[in-house]
């Protein structure tokens, strides 16, 4: 009699929707984090500390020309903590690779069912610090005060918290053990940070550099960041600040004024946000287009992470 044909893997997965199958590995991956309450305490904790921190800093930062620098530095250094925040996400997929391994191959399960389960359970999490970070440090900041610009500035932080948590679960399933993971994710992060538009002009940039910067978080980060905040603000200037010739006595302003000669007058340096938007170079996307932008780097990380998992996990003899 000739053998029985081979069962595929998957067969039993396959009985139960994808959507089932979502549902219920959502729930053991929400299971997972609750039972693991001392993460959320650290979570907790390092939110409320940098939140202070910031506070203590930028606090109620003003229209001045220092303001503006203090505005530039504060945005940056908020997306610099929440990039390197989500470090805690790299061992999302190594820490359940064999068991998730195993039943996989068992056809326990789809893959695609538990790689968007896990990663949805472990966006919300961060997700929900991102934003109640963003909101402290808007209020204690001083920023612009329209609750539109409050809204962009919390979709910005929301997706670049998503963007960065979507590199290291990429590199975390890419990696063969975590340790190699940690060594190679914080040099990515690190490059993205140099080249991302604060401490070197984009403009300013080698080649190389800007080819990396259009999957570069920072770049579109701090640019809906910068673009939100500055355009249509007006900044003023100490009497010190001031540039252009000196005053003329007052002999000397009469006899300009009768021989029609218009003596400038001192003035700011820089007098509008759109200034300082024009001289770092942030000026070239709309902050709707940067959103985009971060949407695309999002969905384009997740897909590679998938990729690298689904590699690894594939069951024998396929």
């Amino acid at each position: 009699a000739p053998p029985p044909p081979k069962r595929r893997p998957r067969a039993a997965a396959a009985r139960r929707s994808l959507l089932t199958q979502f549902s219920l590995l959502l729930g053991r991956a929400r299971a997972h984090n609750a039972r693991n309450p001392a993460f959320l305490h650290a979570m907790m904790g390092r939110t409320l500390t940098l939140a202070l921190v910031v506070a203590s800093l930028y606090c109620n930062v003003d229209a001045s020309q220092k303001g503006a620098q203090d505005r530039l530095g504060a945005m940056y250094f908020i997306l610099t903590c929440q990039v390197m925040a989500s470090s805690g996400s790299i061992r999302t997929f190594i820490a359940e690779r064999d068991i998730v391994g195993h039943e996989v191959r068992g056809g326990l399960y789809d893959l695609r069912a538990y790689y968007v389960a896990r990663s949805l359970a472990e966006s919300l999490v961060q997700l929900g610090f991102a934003l109640l970070f963003g909101v402290l440090c808007y209020g204690a900041i001083g920023l612009a005060p329209t609750a539109a610009q409050l809204a962009v500035f919390l979709a910005t932080l929301s997706l670049v918290t998503l963007g960065a948590e979507s590199w290291v679960v990429m590199i975390g399933a890419a990696m063969p053990d975590d340790r190699s993971a940690g060594v190679v994710s914080p040099v990515g992060l690190s490059l993205f940070l140099a080249s991302g538009g604060f401490f070197v002009n984009t403009n300013s940039v080698p080649a190389l550099f800007r080819l990396l910067n259009h999957a570069n978080l920072f770049v579109y980060g701090f640019g809906a960041l910068a673009v939100n905040e500055f355009s249509g603000l007006a900044l003023h200037c100490d009497a010190s600040e001031l540039v252009g010739p000196p005053p003329l006595p007052p002999p000397q302003r009469a006899v300009a004024r009768l021989v029609g000669v218009r003596w400038p007058d001192p003035r700011c340096p820089v007098e509008r946000g759109e200034q300082v938007l024009a001289t770092m170079a942030l000026d070239g996307l709309t902050p709707a287009q940067n959103l985009a932008a971060l949407g695309a780097i999002i969905v384009a990380y997740r897909l590679l992470g998938f990729l690298a998992l689904r590699r690894r996990f594939r069951p024998r003899g396929w």
